[in-house]
This record gives structure tokens, C-alpha cells and sequence, in this order.
């Protein structure tokens, strides 16, 4: 299994889930493989590692970005958000 695909399924080291789980936009196929209308089908791996906030605009996302799935509460997209911060700036120092 591909750290993409595994990243997905909530298996990868250090990676709980990522932001596109959350996403309204994003479809995963029952191999565990996500895409999304804003890339055209395969999603960049530094939004699926939570490495950038897809909140803010990404190259090649056709002004289409994380907007959250029905029903999840205030309190979860902050916890969310808060994540993905502490990843991105993990991964702006990393050699």
C-alpha cells in the first residue's frame, strides 16, 4: 500500500486522518484512494499529508477548496484546523 492510499485509510505513522476526510468534496473509491474535483481526480500529497491548509488557495485547485461535510460542529473544525497547523509548520522546517 502507497503512503498516499495509507494515509487515507488512517494507518500511516503520525497521520490520524486527513483534512480531506472532512471534506464535502472529496470521494474515495473502495480501494481507499481519494480524489477531488479541485485537482481533477488525485489530490497532492502535501494536502493529503495535512502539510498545507487547503482552506487557503493551492496551485491547480480551481478555486475550489476544503469546505467541511455536513454535521461536524465548531469545536471539531477548530481541533481540525489547530492539527493541520501544527503539521504545516512541521513540514516548512523539515530539510
Amino acid at each position: 500500500m502507497s503512503r498516499r492510499e495509507s494515509n487515507v485509510s488512517g494507518s500511516y505513522p503520525g497521520i490520524v486522518l486527513t483534512q480531506c476526510s472532512y471534506c464535502r468534496h472529496v470521494t474515495v473509491d473502495d480501494r481507499h484512494r481519494a480524489s477531488c474535483p479541485a485537482f481533477g481526480g488525485e489530490i497532492p500529497e502535501a494536502i493529503l499529508m495535512n502539510e498545507v491548509d487547503h482552506r487557503d488557495p493551492y496551485p491547480g485547485d480551481h478555486g475550489i477548496r476544503f469546505e467541511p461535510r455536513e454535521g461536524l460542529d465548531d469545536e471539531f473544525l477548530s481541533l481540525l484546523a489547530s492539527t493541520i497547523a501544527r503539521r504545516a509548520a512541521r513540514a516548512s522546517t523539515s530539510p
